[in-house]
């Protein structure tokens, strides 16, 4: 009977040993889900940052902004990319909006497609869409693709669009 006493006791203060262990690592993996909640908050703030930094906002005179555009672009770019154009004109900052594509890593169709739903969008708020760095490699690209910018303005060098905005503009005011 006393073996049995002591086994229970034995089995009893194990029981609290491991409840207590549990308790505490209970506290330990809350304590990590808020760590982790902590840093999947903090990077998607850093995505934010990035995001905005990824597709700037040039104004370079009254109503003419510039959006140079750098490294690779995808669709989620090239998303974001419509949506700050679409932004500056609506918020009143430009009726001419200079994509400048000299940056852009590879030009293929679909980059030349959604340049030319940006300007198409930019069109249907009365805004002027330029395409400046049009390189004689990307014009081939366009050619062979059977892409037509037809209806947009674009030039080899930024100082060539800026001189025709800067112009158009002065000849709209």
């Amino acid at each position: 009977m006393l073996v049995l006493v002591q086994a229970q006791q034995s089995s009893l203060t194990e029981a609290r040993h491991l409840t207590a262990t549990l308790r505490d690592r209970g506290v330990e993996v809350e304590r990590t889900n808020r760590l982790l909640e902590d840093k999947l908050l903090q990077i998607e703030e850093q995505r934010d940052v990035i995001r905005k930094l990824s597709t700037p906002v040039l104004q370079v005179w009254e109503k003419v902004v510039v959006l140079p555009l750098i490294g690779a672009l995808n669709q989620q770019r090239a998303e974001q990319m419509m949506v700050v154009a679409l932004e500056a004109v609506d918020q009143g900052h430009a009726r001419d909006v200079i994509l400048d594509v000299t940056g852009v890593a590879d030009f293929d169709s679909n980059i030349a497609s959604h340049l030319l739903r940006t300007a198409g969008a930019l069109r249907q708020l009365g805004a002027h869409c330029i395409i400046v760095g049009v390189s004689p490699a990307l014009a081939l690209t366009l050619v062979r693709a059977d892409i037509s910018l037809q209806g947009i303005k674009t030039f080899a060098t930024l100082k060539a669009g800026l001189r025709f905005a800067l112009t158009s503009t002065a000849t709209r005011v």
